[in-house]
């Protein structure tokens, strides 16, 4: 008979916390871990007892010292990118995770590799995906412009809201929405619907 599995639901390791028994990987016990930095993933449970793993990769001093890109919008863009596709508690998250868009490994557990790949964010660019059907990995993500945005292909798909169906370009015209400000307001973790049709506050002079 196998080693009896130590129930771990509840523990903490590092800046890990245990929240669910996950599928077995080779025989060994597997944990899905939520990280303070709201990402979840999964662990082999000998590797957090052994202290092999103590976050996601957020707090890696190397991410905050030795690039000392920490406050820059390539970094911002590369934690925002793992947090839409690995936290079910992020807005976003329904659109990307929540329908099975994933940061390949070698990006997620690396932002050096991120940055060798992609290289750093140009002024006015955003991280998008040529095929929207794959996820973020090397040879499918570019810096683009909104407009270069808005011409992609999930960029141009039919959304529907209460019943309406139209295209992205549509929906902003008729709520007279910049593509700036949609996608700004996705890159903040609203939903595609809220991103469309909340609207826009208005500023009030005294």
């Amino acid at each position: 008979m196998g080693k009896p599995i130590v129930n771990r639901l509840g523990d903490r390791y590092g800046m890990l916390e245990v929240i669910s028994r996950a599928e077995n990987y080779r025989g060994n016990a597997c944990w899905l871990c939520r990280c303070k930095c709201g990402v979840q993933k999964i662990y082999i449970g000998q590797d957090l007892a052994k202290g092999k793993v103590r976050s996601c990769g957020c707090n890696n001093p190397m991410y905050h010292t030795e690039h000392g890109m920490a406050s820059t919008p390539t970094y911002r863009a590369w934690i925002n990118m793992r947090r839409r596709c690995n936290n079910p508690n992020v807005k976003a998250y329904k659109d990307y995770g929540g329908r099975g868009i994933k940061v390949c490994k070698r990006w997620d557990e690396s932002f050096e590799a991120f940055l060798a790949d992609v290289g750093p964010r140009p002024e006015g660019r955003s991280l998008d995906r040529s095929d929207n059907s794959k996820g973020y990995e090397p040879g499918n993500c570019r810096w683009a412009t909104m407009k270069e945005q808005l011409n992609n292909t999930r960029a141009n798909r039919f959304i529907e809201i209460n019943g309406k169906r139209q295209t992205l370009a549509q929906w902003l015209r008729e709520k007279n929405l910049s593509g700036e400000r949609f996608f700004d307001r996705v890159k903040h973790g609203w939903s595609v619907e809220d991103a469309i049709t909340r609207p826009i506050r208005k500023q009030h002079n005294n």
